[in-house]
């Protein structure tokens, strides 16, 4: 309010000034006095232009509380409420089958599960606009590289950032410091960066090393089947024994409908590193070529079709995951 207050005494002031003058200078000029009276237009429409573009930012920028509370009912709504998932049962029965023992998995947590799963599918619905302009992904490598390098998140927007980018990002990271995720947060308007620390838990570090990938991914497959009413069971980071002793970690093993499905997600890393090390994973357990699926962050289509073809498990990116297993179940 004070801020228009002034605005409006340097209008007038200027106002005054430039007719006045113009009129003290040449009263008898009517035409002067047009230009005056223009001029004292044009000085008043700058200000208030700059004005409006300020509120601008400043509305876009320190309204978080707005924006969070809109995504906290967007994202919550987005939490999958499975109505065919059978638990674990039916997937650890399937490998015991097959001679595979399942000695741990990742136990369900109602207290913390939402709030990483919310955070997730809102940081993979947001890596980039549809157009192709990066969002959350440049603040993702960020993260990531602070937690490798035991160091604090300082990210400094590109240059003319747009009102989206800002939005998404701030939005982001308010929502993880209102959760606690960040320990600190705070967003500089004045040089566009953005300053936090990363809670001092291994499960937080561990979901933005790549663990949100496997929550999204997980989210996305349970809702196609929830969708199509095919009954399921899913393991989250199982940790398998074979006969022999083996022992593996796996991301995502899947029942639907007795058909036995392995869901690995990458984020990083040498892509092509993984592929071996799937197709093993795949034969030792069972699996069709058909029914394995490697989901790696953002491999480009062209790209991830080529390693199909001389690897004959599924390649995909994240976009792409969906349509892939509608061809297995179309």
């Amino acid at each position: 309010m004070s801020k228009w207050f002034a605005d409006s005494l340097a209008i007038g002031f200027l106002t005054v000034a430039i007719g006045g003058g113009i009129s003290v200078l040449m009263p008898q000029n009517p035409q002067a006095i047009v230009i005056g009276a223009g001029l004292s237009a044009s000085a008043s429409s700058v200000i208030l232009t700059k004005r409006r573009s300020q509120l601008s930012d400043d509305d876009l920028e320190s309204g978080e509380k707005e924006w969070d509370q809109q995504t906290e009912e967007a994202t919550v709504s987005r939490l999958r409420n499975p109505c065919t998932a059978l638990g674990s049962e039916k997937a650890i029965a399937c490998l015991e089958s097959r001679q595979i023992a399942v000695e741990n998995i990742r136990s369900a947590n109602p207290d913390v599960d939402p709030i990483f799963d919310k955070h997730a599918i809102y940081l993979g619905e947001n890596l980039a606009h549809e157009n192709g302009t990066l969002l959350l992904t440049p603040l993702l490598k960020t993260i990531k590289y602070a937690i490798a390098n035991n160091r604090g998140v300082y990210y400094q927007f590109r240059k003319n950032p747009t009102q989206l980018q800002i939005q998404t990002l701030t939005r982001f990271c308010y929502g993880l410091n209102k959760d606690t995720l960040l320990s600190s947060y705070r967003y500089n308007k004045d040089n566009k960066t953005i300053s936090a620390k990363i809670q001092d838990r291994s499960d937080v570090r561990h979901f933005f090393m790549g663990q949100w990938f496997e929550r999204f991914i997980c989210d996305r497959i349970c809702r196609l089947f929830d969708e199509l009413k095919l009954p399921y069971s899913y393991l989250m980071n199982p940790i398998v024994k074979f006969t022999n002793g083996d022992r593996f970690e796996l991301d995502l093993v899947l029942w639907v409908s007795g058909k036995l499905f392995l869901i690995e997600c990458k984020t990083g890393g040498d892509a092509n590193a993984h592929f071996k090390k799937f197709s093993n994973h795949c034969k030792r357990l069972s699996i069709p070529p058909s029914h394995g699926f490697l989901v790696i962050l953002d491999r480009e289509d062209k790209q991830s079709q080529s390693d199909s073809q001389f690897w004959k498990f599924q390649v995909t990116n994240q976009d792409n995951l969906v349509l892939r297993l509608q061809d297995v179940f179309g």
